[in-house]
């Protein structure tokens, strides 16, 4: 039985009546939030706002009682007032809960404003960096201090992290953040919970499989939590982000371009101290490796627009120069507290609200223009170049910023050059698809003079054109055979002619020189004999012994054996006692060529690209080809007759919609063996998408062919 409250309905609990309130985005609708385990309503009695916990049915355990009972001692430290909370039971509350079955070991607690840091990654809110390092530096000492205590909330994300100071409650907020969803807290002696995650989406160390509960459960995910919140006032952050966390699940641990990006801008605005724990977090192989949150906050800089509120001069210089650089966010924090500190009624402060209201309608246009930009990176992400090149040019146009008019004018030139990159690369496939081989040249080598790099559509421009050039010059060869063969005849016919013509004079001149010395000539009686020479193609003579003295006149009579021409020439005899037997000369001997080796002109790194853009084209039988014994051994063994199992291999390709290839690059290559990593995503049909977690493959020459042959996949080389 599931629980679906309305709006308005009632439940009294300690004799206080609370109704769920309505979603302020969906009427008719109350106000909850589902998570993993639960779902958090907001239910109200007048001005007093409670969060009510509901968990799903596998979840409603006793052991919460027991739970709630050891987090009230900490319920005063700040950022966990979530841990002041009533477990409603049977034994306290068994007439609302017969009433309400669905509410046994539900949760009564604080209702705490403000958005999820989930929330602020999805909606691309502006922070400045002073936000930002507040926020930080709080998550740092709410941290530390369960440290210091040897507690660890062990599920720390983006989902479980409220930002209080971005409500607009703000000021009566104890801590500028909170966490929430503490059921599977640490603590010395305590029992370990039913249900343990095996950590957060982008947030997960490589040790979380199984789930965390140690007292340094928390030291990864809140590492990457605070750069995550130091980095967002960075336009280049905040273009890389991935969606519900910065990063993308599948990369974790792994030098990716979004890592790059977080790691150069925390360096340049922070530090290097922040960005080395960060780095220092990001490789460790285990949780111990990471920095403690008391060198967080060492390494922390204090806020300096929080320190400069003895002298409002000086405040209100600096809210200029931020204006002035375009940071509307920063100048606008910094107006406010010089207006906090103004006396009501005075001039100043008469003309603080002035600019603070001018300075808040500023900033919401920003903000618009922000959430255009957002859309317009969404574009971009889906390769609609022009689109997306047209409205960055709009955007420059309308912004007051100084850094974003920088960064949309290089968004704009940037896609403007993958639009062009775009066109030629879809022109030279759709020549390559008609077989116009010189004008797919033309256009892949365009592309690749631009970006050497440069692939789309599951195919590479350098491959394709490498492909063409091959196609051009077996278009060469052949058409070269053929006119070699259409001249062959003529040439062959011309030599055979003249051949014979000489060697009938010779074979004449020969025959009456013995004669001659016999004295045969001139001899009443001559009886004819014939001499047979056999001419051939080739300078290689092969003399028929003569035929037997026949009562048939003899007769000139050629005739052709294959390419061997036979003549028969009637010259007189010589006398009965006198036989001349012509001298055979053997023919040379002939051998069948030996088949040698072929050189692989691929590369290792383009026969790994090749591989998986056959993939993608359902070529089993090339890519089937490309595998060795030891591969195959490996991951393709066997059938129950022994043989390797190629319909399995063809099930699992065929599961894979659609294989995305990143990087590839030879590591190590020598004369028989190489090394290639790949960056590899699996998009499945069923919609997961994969990272494969085997980057580095290894080749060998294949001793026939010679070309690269796939011999295994390892994760590290």
């Amino acid at each position: 039985m599931s629980f679906h409250p309305n709006v308005r309905d009632e439940l009294t609990i300690d004799g206080v009546t609370f109704h769920f309130t309505e979603h302020p985005a969906a009427p008719g609708m109350p106000y909850g939030q589902e998570g993993r385990q639960a779902t958090v309503y907001q239910i109200a009695a007048d001005s007093d706002l409670r969060a009510l916990k509901v968990f799903k049915p596998r979840c409603r355990v006793p052991a919460l009682v027991t739970l709630a009972n050891r987090l009230a001692a900490f319920a005063d430290l700040p950022g966990l007032q979530v841990c002041k909370r009533q477990v409603l039971t049977a034994r306290r509350h068994g007439d609302l809960l017969r009433h309400w079955p669905d509410l046994t070991y539900s949760i009564v607690m604080p209702w705490i404003e403000g958005p999820t840091w989930m929330q602020t990654l999805i909606e691309w809110q502006v922070l400045s960096p002073s936000q930002g390092l507040r926020l930080a530096e709080s998550l740092a000492s709410i941290l530390n201090t369960m440290e210091e205590h040897n507690l660890a909330h062990c599920d720390v994300s983006g989902p479980n992290v409220l930002l209080c100071a971005l409500s607009q409650s703000d000021s009566q907020s104890p801590s500028p953040v909170a966490l929430v969803d503490v059921e599977q807290f640490y603590g010395p002696g305590w029992e370990r919970p039913e249900w343990l995650t095996s950590g957060s989406p982008g947030y997960a160390h490589r040790t979380a499989t199984n789930g965390l509960w140690e007292p340094r459960a928390d030291r990864f995910a809140g590492a990457v939590l605070i750069a995550e919140m130091l980095g967002w006032c960075d336009g280049r952050v905040q273009q890389a982000a991935w969606g519900e966390s910065y990063f993308d699940p599948g990369e974790m641990h792994q030098d990716t371009e979004r890592y790059r990006i977080l790691s150069v801008v925390l360096r340049e605005k922070w530090g290097a101290g922040v960005a080395g724990l960060f780095e220092r977090a990001w490789h460790s192989e285990a949780l111990a490796e990471c920095a403690t949150f008391s060198e967080w906050l060492v390494n922390l800089p204090i806020p300096t627009t929080l320190q400069s509120s003895s002298n409002m001069s000086d405040l209100i210089d600096h809210a200029k120069h931020m204006e002035q650089e375009g940071d509307l966010a920063s100048a606008l924090e910094t107006y406010r507290q010089a207006q906090a500190q103004t006396t009501a009624g005075t001039s100043l402060a008469q003309e603080l609200t002035l600019i603070v209201r001018d300075l808040d309608r500023k900033a919401k246009a920003e903000a618009r223009l922000d959430k255009v930009a957002r859309d317009v990176a969404g574009m971009e992400r889906e390769g609609h170049w022009h689109e997306a090149a047209e409205a960055y040019r709009r955007l420059v146009e309308q912004t007051i910023d100084i850094r974003k008019r920088e960064e949309w004018e290089a968004a704009r030139q940037r896609c403007e050059q993958e639009s062009r990159l775009a066109d030629l690369f879809g022109e030279g496939l759709s020549a390559y698809e008609e077989s116009k081989w010189a004008k797919a040249k033309e256009l892949f080598g365009e592309v690749v003079r631009l970006r050497p790099g440069y692939a789309a559509r599951g195919e590479r421009a350098a491959a394709l054109l490498a492909e063409v050039e091959e196609q051009l010059a077996a278009n060469a060869r052949a058409k070269a055979e053929a006119q070699a063969r259409s001249t062959r005849p003529k040439s062959r016919a011309r030599w055979l002619t003249i051949s014979l013509a000489v060697i009938g004079l010779v074979a004449v001149i020969l025959a009456s020189a013995a004669l001659w010395s016999s004295g045969v000539i001139g001899s009443p009686h001559p009886t004819p004999t014939p001499v047979v020479l056999v001419v051939t193609s080739t300078p290689t003579l092969t003399p028929i012994p003569p035929t037997p003295t026949s009562t048939t006149p003899p007769t000139q009579t050629p005739f052709i054996i294959r390419e061997t021409v036979v003549v028969r020439q009637t010259v007189p005899p010589p006398p009965p006692t006198v036989i001349v037997d012509p001298v055979p000369v053997p023919a040379p001997a002939t051998q069948a060529p030996q088949p040698s080796v072929a050189q692989s002109s691929t590369s290792p790194d383009q026969t790994v690209w090749n591989y998986y853009s056959y993939i993608n084209k359902r070529r089993y039988d090339i890519t089937w080809a490309m595998l060795s014994n030891h591969f195959k051994d490996k991951w393709n063994c066997c059938t129950p007759d022994g043989k390797y199992d190629y319909k399995k291999y063809v099930e699992w390709w065929d599961s894979v919609a659609h294989v995305d290839i990143g990087v590839v690059r030879t590591r190590t290559q020598s004369d028989s063996t190489a090394t290639v990593y790949a960056e590899l995503h699996y998009r499945l049909n069923d919609g997961r998408y994969i990272l494969d977690t085997e980057p580095y493959i290894l080749l060998v020459v294949d001793p026939i062919s010679g070309g690269w042959l796939f011999d295994d996949k390892v994760k590290t080389p």
